[in-house]
C-alpha cells in the first residue's frame, strides 16, 4: 500500500491518496482543492482513482469535490449524518478566501457498518462524532486517517455546529483502543501514533 499526502486548500488540509499496489486502485481521502497534482501522481503510479472518502463535511475538506467530479468523473461518499454540512460550503466565504460554489452532491453515504475497499484492501469505518455529528475515521492496513478528530497531541474543535466535547472524548477513547503501533494521519498537521497519543489524553 502506498500513501501520499497533498497539502492544499485555504486551511492547508492534508489530502491522502491511498493506492493498493496489487490492483493499482486508488482512493482519495478528503478533497480540499482543485489540485491536478493529485491526478498527476496517481497517473505516474499507473493507478486509477476510484472514489473519494470524506472524513466529515466541513467546507475546507470538500472544496475540490465539484472540480474532481466535473473534470475526472470521480464520485464521493460521506457519513449520512454530515450530508447537511455540504449545503453550508459557502457559509464562511465572508471570512475565508473561498470561491462561492454549488453544494456538492454525494454518490452515496455510509455508516460505520458500510463496506469500502481500496482495491483489495478493506477500509474500516470508525464513527467518531465530536467535531461534527458524522465525523469518521478510516482504518486501512494499520493506518488511521483521522480527519479532524485526532491530531498530534490534541483533537479537533468541538464548538462548531454539530460539535460536542462529550462525544469527542468518547470518540478519542474509542480510537485509543487501537493497536499502539497504529500510524495516525490527521486532516491537519503532522502524523502521530496511537502509542504517542495515549500519553496525551486524560480521559
Amino acid at each position: 500500500m502506498k500513501v501520499r499526502n497533498f497539502i492544499c486548500g485555504p486551511l492547508h488540509n492534508n489530502n491522502y491518496v491511498v493506492i493498493d499496489d496489487d490492483t493499482k486502485k486508488a482512493v482519495l481521502i478528503d478533497c480540499s482543492d482543485a489540485n491536478d497534482d493529485i491526478i498527476k501522481y496517481i497517473n505516474e503510479q499507473g493507478a486509477s482513482l476510484e472514489y473519494i472518502l470524506l472524513t466529515h463535511g466541513h467546507f475546507d475538506h470538500i472544496l475540490g469535490l465539484n472540480y474532481f467530479k466535473e473534470k475526472y468523473g470521480v464520485d464521493f461518499y460521506i457519513n449520512q449524518m454530515d450530508v447537511g454540512l455540504l449545503n453550508q460550503i459557502n457559509s464562511l466565504t465572508d471570512i475565508m478566501p473561498v470561491q462561492t460554489q454549488n453544494p456538492p452532491k454525494p454518490k452515496g453515504t455510509f455508516t460505520e457498518s458500510s463496506q469500502f475497499f481500496v482495491g483489495n484492501i478493506p477500509v474500516k469505518i470508525i464513527h467518531t462524532s465530536g467535531h461534527t455529528k458524522g465525523s469518521s475515521c478510516f482504518l486501512i492496513n494499520g493506518t488511521l486517517f483521522s480527519g479532524d478528530t485526532m491530531f498530534f497531541e490534541t483533537y479537533g474543535r468541538t464548538d462548531l455546529l454539530g460539535g460536542s466535547d462529550k462525544e469527542m472524548r468518547e470518540s478519542i477513547a474509542k480510537l485509543l483502543t487501537l493497536p499502539d503501533d497504529t500510524v495516525v494521519l490527521p486532516g491537519h498537521g503532522k502524523p502521530t501514533t496511537i502509542s504517542h497519543e495515549k500519553k496525551t489524553y486524560n480521559l
